[in-house]
């Protein structure tokens, strides 16, 4: 019968152990870096409204509600701010000769919600569309309380609590919500094309014995009217968007001594945020090993963010006939070259005059 000293290993089955755990974490320590590579890039997305997008020619009137001519103003200065591909995408008809013709009119611009007035003024002022539209916000305060608790005893080895002293302290959490409804009117036609409710809400709380302020009512309808605007923003024009890439590092199918090292080089200035140069010396040493998963994807990604995407396609089809099973990283870039070639055509109609 075995003693408990005989079922205690020994000394070398405990460092035959340790070397055995040793060699686990050091395995772990590899493989959370064993993630491909990725770089971030930035790719420009259609407007989400193709209708909005149409109408390059715009003027904006003052919205009903409460802060309105400030939320429009707002609106006005995001809309004449979008710049794609460096040329400004909007034009927007300044507010003075808004005021000029209401005035001739004896029109207020509070006045002019419906989609024939705003319509009527806008052939006046030369613009094809116009924004209409109301907002509304409200701020409330909850007052609560919550409990506290100290310790005001302790046992008499100084290790455990055995009595505590609680009280309530009162507490503010103030709740603040903001809803904007723009509406893009075809002069034209004084038909709405564009019309989406955009609903957001923030809260602060705080209690007496906190050294942190509660933020005021209109802090918070101020950062929910930015995040409104936001969101507009991205539903009626164009706009970029940061994505993050992964690459292929392995090199399994590569027999070339020389395209391996051409693909680690490329990696490291891939790494180091010059894809440019990464490019450059993977499309220099293609011809090494013209069948390589890697060097074929990656170079899908280098057509993809230079814009020619009937190639990148191309390329990547042909690293993917290439795989014996499914890749994740392959199967991603596919997809997503796929998504930018459906989309080319509906940004080229969105950036044409």
């Amino acid at each position: 019968m075995k003693s408990q000293q005989d079922n205690y290993p020994s000394r070398n089955e405990r460092r035959s152990y340790s070397a055995v755990y040793l060699g686990i974490l050091l395995l772990m320590a590899t493989c959370a870096g064993c993630a491909a590579p990725s770089i971030n890039v930035m790719k420009l997305e259609p407007g989400r409204s193709a209708e909005a997008a149409a109408f390059k020619k715009i003027a904006v009137l003052q919205f009903d509600g409460k802060g309105g001519n400030l939320f429009s103003s707002q609106l006005e200065g995001m809309l004449g701010g979008i710049k794609v591909n460096e040329k400004q995408f909007f034009e927007i008809v300044n507010r003075s000769a808004i005021a000029k013709v209401t005035e001739e009119l004896k029109l207020a611009q509070s006045g002019l919600v419906d989609s024939s007035s705003a319509a009527k003024l806008g052939k006046l002022i030369g613009a094809k569309g116009i924004y209409i539209g109301s907002i509304s916000s409200d701020v409330n305060d909850n007052e609560y309380t919550e409990g506290r608790s100290r310790c005001i005893q302790y046992s008499s080895d100084g290790k455990r609590c055995v009595d505590y002293e609680k009280w309530m302290v009162p507490c503010t959490k103030r709740t603040a919500s903001f809803s904007a409804t723009p509406k893009l009117v075809d002069v034209g036609t004084a038909r709405v094309i564009f019309s989406k409710n955009y609903a957001e809400k923030s809260e602060s709380s705080r209690c007496s014995d906190s050294s942190r302020a509660l933020a005021s009512g209109s802090e918070l309808v101020a950062d929910l009217e930015s995040a409104v605007i936001g969101k507009i923003r991205k539903d009626v024009a164009p706009f970029y968007m940061q994505i993050k890439v992964q690459l292929v590092s392995k090199n399994k199918d590569i027999a070339s001594e020389e395209a391996k090292q051409q693909l680690k080089n490329g990696m490291a200035f891939a790494q180091s945020k010059r894809f440019d140069r990464a490019c450059e010396i993977w499309r220099e040493a293609q011809h090494l090993a013209p069948n390589s998963i890697a060097f074929l994807h990656n170079l899908a990604v280098c057509a993809e963010t230079s814009g020619k995407l009937e190639y990148a396609h191309a390329l990547i089809m042909k690293a993917d006939k290439q795989l014996l099973k499914p890749d994740q990283v392959v199967s991603a870039s596919l997809q997503r070259i796929e998504k930018s070639i459906k989309s080319k055509e509906k940004l080229a109609r969105q950036q044409a005059d």
